[in-house]
């Protein structure tokens, strides 16, 4: 049971890392299409290019574990604004971690033991597929909200109330970029366990 519950664990927090990490690349296409249907790169009076290399010069920041300042070309950034982004750098910093530490996992019983782990009983697999889908009916029609719920339960202050004059960047992070994202994130959750029954199904 210990054995089983711990291959259960390892297999959701790889679900989870995988979208995650799935997530923050395609976020660029994702921004891209945003600001091409929505016009917002307009707001902030950049070209298309322009502002995603802003937003490139932000994730940099946000995921590269030895840059310790934010400097995008054309945008300015509060002080407010600097410490929700020091905020964010920080969960993606723990987020790094476990990616490597869930990857070292996988390479030590995958390869070198050649122990099957990415793989559950149908029934659990059945029960991690469905788990996020609770929240979809209420996200669907009340993503705003789950959008403050989420960032007060990460986040101990307002700083992510970003002010457009004083943090532009805002202005072509929008909210459907964000559920675009979140979107995403479901679908490569889901895709993961999928895979697992159809492998299971073989």
């Amino acid at each position: 049971m210990k054995n089983k519950l711990s291959i259960v664990i390892y297999n959701f927090g790889a679900a989870i890392l995988l979208s995650l990490w799935g997530t923050i690349l395609l976020s660029w296409p994702i921004l891209l299409v945003m600001m091409i249907a929505q016009r917002t790169n307009k707001l902030i009076h950049l070209s298309l290019f322009g502002a995603l290399k802003n937003y490139s010069q932000l994730m940099s920041y946000l995921i590269n574990p030895v840059s310790d300042k934010l400097q995008m070309s054309d945008l300015q950034s509060s002080l407010n604004g600097l410490i929700h982004f020091k905020d964010c750098k920080n969960l993606f910093s723990i987020a790094l971690m476990l990616g490597c530490i869930w990857l070292f996992i996988f390479l030590y019983f995958e390869i070198w033991k050649k122990k099957k782990i990415v793989s559950l009983p149908h029934s659990y697999t059945i029960c991690l597929l469905l788990l996020p889908l609770i929240v979809v009916p209420f996200s669907m029609g009340n993503f705003t909200n789950l959008f403050i719920l989420f960032h007060r339960a990460m986040f101990t202050n307002n700083n992510w109330l970003f002010n457009p004059d004083t943090d532009p960047i805002i202005l072509i992070l929008t909210e459907e970029f964000f559920a675009a994202c979140s979107a995403t994130f479901l679908l490569i959750y889901e895709l993961y366990f999928v895979r697992l029954l159809i492998k299971k199904g073989r």
